[in-house]
């Protein structure tokens, strides 16, 4: 058991250290977007960037997910270079029809055509990497993983700040940039390709592959509609530039949203390696009590503390242009969005075990239905801010209806005490401290009352703190 929560967190401390630099940096952008891009270019720029989310879906099929199920079970050439070859003809096609359909979509915007044609670039050569990527990940080869992402993230920002800035680009510099970087990224990881690739399809394997990974693809969708169907909705029924307040203040949960991700990054390919472990079921379930606790102290930070850090200089203005800071309200609905969302991904693990991913769709779908249609019928009066509710009210039904489903097939023994008075005592203590209101030097005040309370209340053993010394140790003091 030790071992497997040292695994974990080395995995965790590695993709997390990637994760946290690779979001610093795309973070950084935010703020220079709002100094330096119009708010219609940048309400733009999102809604694009919508797009993208859900053509990535398209583009990888499922068979990520399928790669990871499948990988240990088979010749791991085979297995790479079948779905290699189907993803990348699948993603051309797709990018050929999309470059040339631009034109006809976007009719009366210059702009978000080119902006498409850019994105179509993007989406073929990130879907060339991702099998590559996929299969560092599943090696554990986290270092040369997060190295050569992180390097890419690099190269884009660079390029977003030489052509926005030093070129006097709009908003279209942005996917242009992301072209470059992605393509620079082929050539980064083709010693991964020339490592695993045999020009063969075994036919059988695909069809294998398809039967896991397609049931994926409408719950990965429905996903996306929860996170970013209201970006969809919010233009067209308001304007470009409500979207770009909306997102902006959406993208300062990053913290949250990072943590998730990270947590998911490498949780996934150890539950699917450790599963059969016999001691298995125990270290997972522990393992959502410090997932919970890790969570609840993000949201602290953050909802409590993010007033504060959008005032701070930035070059270009303050670090959030100031016309943005009347969508700071809904941070705290969004970082709780995020916590379901993780949520959501944790209680996959049964599915994806048993293979039983049929029951992902229906998972997700009808808390999408109530999403998109609470979006459509109360965006009109209520803007972005019926917007926010809706995403923390949608995660949270997807998340319980997943549990219920998961508990089904691979039922796990949670700590729901310890688990519900960690989500209580960080819920009264938000409360408290945002009702009160008394300054900087009273909220910070908050790192030692919240931890006092979680301690005398049971919500952190001694052995837990053990155990989060262990994690702290890990993220900062790696060989």
């Amino acid at each position: 058991m030790i071992n497997k929560f040292k695994i974990l967190a080395a995995d965790t401390a590695i993709y997390g250290s990637f994760t946290i630099l690779q979001r610093f940096l795309t973070f950084f952008l935010t703020p220079f977007y709002t100094n330096y891009l119009l708010q219609e270019d940048l309400g733009n720029v999102y809604y694009i960037y919508t797009i993208l989310a859900f053509l990535n879906v398209l583009y990888s099929f499922g068979m990520e997910n399928a790669f990871f199920r499948f990988f240990k079970e088979n010749s791991p050439k085979n297995v790479f270079s079948t779905i290699f070859i189907f993803v990348i003809s699948f993603a051309a096609i797709l990018s050929t029809i999309i470059y040339f359909l631009s034109d006809v979509i976007f009719t009366d915007s210059d702009q978000l055509i080119r902006m498409m044609k850019y994105s179509a670039l993007v989406l073929f050569f990130d879907a060339v990497t991702l099998i590559p990527f996929a299969l560092l990940r599943m090696e554990r080869k986290t270092k040369q993983f997060a190295g050569l992402k992180l390097l890419m993230v690099l190269i884009a920002v660079g390029l977003n700040v030489w052509l926005i800035v030093g070129n006097g680009m709009n908003g279209e510099a942005v996917f242009l940039a992301q072209a470059i970087a992605s393509f620079i990224g082929i050539l980064l990881i083709i010693h991964v390709i020339k490592n695993y690739f045999v020009f063969k399809i075994d036919k059988q394997l695909l069809k294998n592959l398809l039967i896991f990974g397609i049931p994926t693809v409408p719950a990965a969708l429905s996903t996306l509609l929860l996170k970013t169907g209201d970006h969809f909705i919010l233009p067209n029924m308001k304007s470009p530039e409500i979207l770009a307040i909306y997102s902006t203040n959406y993208k300062l949960a990053l913290p949250m949203m990072m943590f998730v991700t990270t947590f998911d990054y490498a949780f996934k390919p150890l539950y699917m390696n450790m599963y059969k472990d016999a001691d298995s079921k125990d270290f997972f379930a522990r393992v959502l009590t410090y997932f919970v606790l890790l969570c609840a102290a993000i949201f602290l930070l953050i909802s409590i503390f993010m007033p504060y850090i959008v005032t701070l200089p930035f070059f270009g203005g303050k670090f959030i242009n100031p016309i943005y800071w009347e969508g700071l309200q809904i941070i705290p609905l969004i970082l709780g969005g995020y916590f379901f969302l993780g949520l959501f991904n944790y209680f996959a693990i049964g599915i994806n075990i048993t293979k039983n991913t049929k029951e992902l769709p229906f998972a997700v779908g009808v808390a999408m239905v109530i999403n998109i249609v609470g979006n459509i019928l109360l965006i009109p009066k209520y803007s972005y801010i019926a917007s926010a509710w809706l995403t923390i009210l949608a995660y949270m039904i997807s998340a319980f209806i997943l549990f219920f489903k998961s508990k089904k097939y691979y039922p796990l023994d949670y700590d729901w005490k310890k688990i519900s008075l960690i989500v209580i005592i960080t819920i009264i203590t938000y409360f408290v401290y945002t009702y009160l209101s008394l300054g900087l030097y009273f909220d910070f005040s908050v790192l030692i009352v919240w931890p006092i309370l979680l301690i005398l209340t049971g919500a952190i053993s001694k052995n837990d703190t053990n155990n989060i010394k262990e994690l702290i140790r890990k993220f900062t003091k790696r060989k």
